[in-house]
């Protein structure tokens, strides 16, 4: 009991360090996808009053330490948690809180309760939240975040206004009065330009540019919104002034000091409340003869007697008479008389009418014609002016045409302008430029099949406003013209799906495939000879590229013998031991190894019995036959497979044995031992494995009628069986169904080249790091090293894994961050950690 209180105390220390440590490690900059959050609810539909659950899933894509996820519902509805033992949750917030650290790939699930009021209209309604974690922003959840409630209609706003002036004289103030019911906020357009001029509830606006306007306005409440648009409601016009004509005459009496420039002079002052267009007159002495006066109007000077100009209200007119040359008369002598003409014309803007553009919406380069009029009521229309909101001035005609225009959505602005320079009030529509031509997008060619998992995918695009290229669904860096994304292959045929996008939509989808080959081919080798040559007959798994075969240790010449198959010979030269080196390399770059030593050797019998013995291997055959003094005998050792050893078996030694007619028709039995090796794994018994034969019609590992048995001869152990006939032999057990730990010694499987070794042993070991496998785990590692197999198999009972991961991670939470607390002892911790998740 004291020892188990023991191990909890320093399983709690364990985690309370390992959190301070992990802490205290910066972490990488969050990129948004570390967490893979995705949302399910009970139901999608539902009533008032109704409780439903919403499920979530944090996937861990990196490493994830204090793992935090938040619940977003709707104002007043109420989340209640259904029990995790192992989070802390905050009702006040909707919030879960983990202490731990989960490894990429762990998975981690809630079920909450999510309460809908009795008060609540019908409608849609978002569910959602957000899963952060230590160094990481809030990611958003994904799936199911929409809930049809079905009940009462919300209260829905309906615009509607009404003021107290339609038209008047610029400028012209309004007031505007809200007629509109269920309504919280407006917006209030009084010029048509899509831009909001007020958010009062009753506003006044003063129009001072004449013309004719239209008023919208948006109604809102918090179920929706509402508008109203009332066409050509305010009309502006233009203050008019009053027409100025008469005639003044000049007399001598009037005049003072006659002389060059010091005639009569006067002055006419207009009111501010109209326009002058133009002065006219003319001035000569009674008789019309030699003596000719000037006009000045406003520094204008007119040989003939006539000056015109344009002046603005309010402008002072001078008009002085003066003769050539200095003459002296007598006052009331000469009846002079000047006569000025005044004109003011009243003035009203002129009109803009924008007729047509076609065609709308038009296809991005296709010509677009524009056709637009002027009217001036006291005039005439001397120039136009079209723009766009993208691309600014397009034309100062009144028709026209272009294909040079960008895409987007584009406001037209056209005015006019009269023979006095007065511009129109801007009239609008709007002009869609499409873009209808699809991205052109390619694959350059990749090697397949390739052995190597991660791959820049490259290509070529052709698209003026591209927006994005995706490859498998990860955005593709963007080059001038080019594109290229790295990706992560599968074992097998992947394919590879390209989408370039442009910025209207339109998209493009190329695709190719490429097959990613990580295992090595399976190579089958095997030695036969005649008085003269030796003979190497290779099979393989599948298609191989590069075949080289070695024989102590020179190359042989090796040529195709079938489907599949290559034999190579080779002199003898009197040797007697062969070792065979066989390397196939596939298409994608795997190799796959066949290793052996073949041994041809005569042996002498002595009373019917001869033993055969490989000192290097250990391996030991006795042979017992009748009526022969002598016989020659080919042995073939490997500890790579001779013939195909499936996914099933596990094999540690391989035998095959030619015997020549003699002795084959003489052998009674044969003994066969083979060495047992000293670093023979653990998780397999040796009295499991049985010494079998390849049955090379059915391609299947037959047992043998005798049973196979672990012999001590001398120091070591031995499996040993009886036979009575030879073919390929091994030493073979069943694969374990869930090891324990990945063997230390390679499992040898068909091929025998290290790379298919290791991804057969990886096909057959799954390591999973669930939180109580993980407990468990740390129930084993406690167990002292004599009991292991005992306590992995055993029902041994041990503390609640509820109870005490509560109490460590509470402990964990709740001892504070202290400057200098880690040291030798974190580090051992951590080390003790790590090797635990490895294993």
């Amino acid at each position: 009991m004291e020892r188990n209180k023991t191990n909890v105390l320093f399983n709690k220390i364990t985690i309370i360090l390992l959190t301070l440590m992990l802490l205290s490690i910066p972490a990488a900059a969050s990129t948004g996808d570390e967490i893979t959050v995705t949302q399910s609810l009970s139901t999608t539909t539902a009533s008032p009053g109704d409780t439903i659950d919403v499920t979530v899933q944090m996937t861990m894509n990196t490493p994830v330490t204090a793992l935090t996820y938040q619940a977003d519902a709707p104002d007043g509805w109420t989340v209640s948690w259904q029990k995790d033992y192992i989070a802390e949750f905050k009702s006040n917030t909707s919030e879960w809180i983990w202490s731990s650290e989960y490894p990429a790939g762990f998975t981690r699930s809630i079920t909450y309760q999510l309460e809908i009021p009795e008060s609540t209209f019908g409608g849609t309604y978002t569910i959602t939240g957000a899963a952060s974690g230590y160094e990481i922003t809030p990611i958003a959840t994904t799936g199911q975040t929409q809930l049809t409630v079905t009940g009462p209609t919300p209260p829905l706003p309906e615009a509607d206004f009404e003021v107290n002036a339609t038209s008047g004289i610029e400028p012209l103030t309004v007031q505007f009065n809200d007629l509109s019911t269920n309504t919280d906020t407006w917006a209030w357009d009084f010029n048509n330009d899509s831009i909001i001029d007020s958010t009062e509830q009753n506003p006044v606006y003063e129009f001072t540019n004449p013309g004719i306007y239209t008023v919208f306005l948006k109604a809102n409440n918090s179920y929706g919104e509402d508008t109203e648009t009332k066409e050509d409601l305010i009309t502006v016009s233009r203050d008019t002034v009053e027409v100025y004509s008469g005639t003044v005459s000049l007399y001598p009496d009037e005049r003072t000091a006659l002389g060059a420039l010091n005639g009569t002079g006067m002055e006419i002052g207009f009111a501010d409340n109209g326009m002058v267009d133009s002065i006219g007159g003319y001035a000569a002495d009674r008789d019309n003869e030699s003596n000719y006066w000037h006009l000045y109007l406003n520094g204008a000077y007119s040989m003939t007697g006539v000056a015109e100009t344009v002046v603005e209200h309010g402008d002072v007119v001078k008009l002085i008479l003066a003769s050539d040359d200095p003459v002296t008369w007598a006052l009331n002598e000469w009846d002079v008389k000047a006569t000025v003409t005044i004109n003011v014309i009243d003035k009203i803007s002129p009109v803009a009418t924008l007729i047509s553009i076609t065609p709308n919406p038009a296809a991005e380069g296709e010509e677009v014609t524009f056709n637009g009029s002027g009217e001036d009521d006291d005039g005439a229309v001397v120039g136009y002016n079209w723009t766009s909101s993208i691309d600014g001035p397009l034309s100062t005609s009144d028709n026209f045409s272009t294909s040079d225009l960008s895409i987007g959505t584009h406001t037209i602005y056209f005015k006019v302008q009269n023979d006095i320079g007065h511009w129109s009030y801007e009239v609008q529509d709007t002009l869609e430029i499409i873009d209808d031509i699809a991205p052109v997008v390619t694959i350059d060619e990749v090697a397949t099949p390739t052995n190597v998992n991660n791959i820049m995918i490259t290509g070529t695009f052709v698209e003026k406003h591209l927006d994005q290229i995706t490859v498998n669904g990860i955005n593709a860096t963007i080059g001038d013209g080019t594109y290229s994304a790295n990706l992560t292959l599968e074992e097998g045929i992947n394919t590879i799906e390209v989408i370039a996008t442009d910025t209207t939509g339109n998209t493009d989808t190329e695709t190719t495939q490429i097959v990613l080959d990580t295992i090595a081919p399976v190579i089958y080798s095997t030695f036969t000879h005649n008085s003269t040559h030796g003979m190497v007959d290779v099979t393989s798994s599948e298609n191989i590229a590069e075949l080289e075969v070695n024989v102590n240790p020179n190359p042989i010449v090796i040529v195709p013998n079938g489907d599949l198959m290559w034999t190579g010979s080779f002199l003898l030269d009197g040797e007697n031991t062969f070792n065979v080196s066989v390397t196939g390399t596939d298409t994608a770059g795997n190799i796959g190894m066949s290793n052996y030593t073949a041994i041809i050797r005569t042996v002498e019998f002595v009373n019917g019995t001869v033993e055969f013995n490989n000192s290097t291997l250990g391996t030991s055959i006795v042979f017992n036959a009748a009526n022969i003094t002598s016989a020659s005998i080919v042995v073939t050792e490997s500890m790579e497979p001779m013939a195909n050893l499936t996914d099933e078996y596990v094999g540690f030694h391989f035998i095959n044995v030619e015997l020549d007619s003699n002795l084959t028709e003489n052998m009674e039995n044969a003994t066969i031992r083979i060495p047992i090796p000293e670093d023979f794994p653990e998780t397999i018994n040796k009295h499991d494995v049985s010494i079998r034969y390849y049955n090379e019609t059915t391609s299947e590992w037959e047992p043998l009628d005798n049973e196979t048995q672990v012999v001590v001869i001398g120091d070591k152990e031995f499996w040993v069986v009886e036979v009575s006939h030879f073919s390929i032999y091994a030493a073979i057990a069943d694969v374990p169904e869930e090891p324990a730990e990945v063997p230390e010694t390679p499992r040898h499987s068909s091929g025998g080249g290290s790379s298919s070794r290791a991804s057969i042993i990886s096909s057959i070991t799954e390591i999973t790091d669930t939180e109580e496998e993980v407990q468990a785990q740390d129930k084993e590692e406690s167990t002292p090293s004599g009991d292991q197999t005992t306590s992995v198999e055993s029902e041994t009972t041990a503390p609640s894994v509820e109870s005490e991961t509560e109490d460590n991670e509470e402990n964990a939470r709740n001892v504070p961050m202290m400057d200098g607390v880690l040291g030798t002892c974190a580090i051992v911790v951590v080390g003790m950690y790590l090797r635990r998740r490895k294993d």
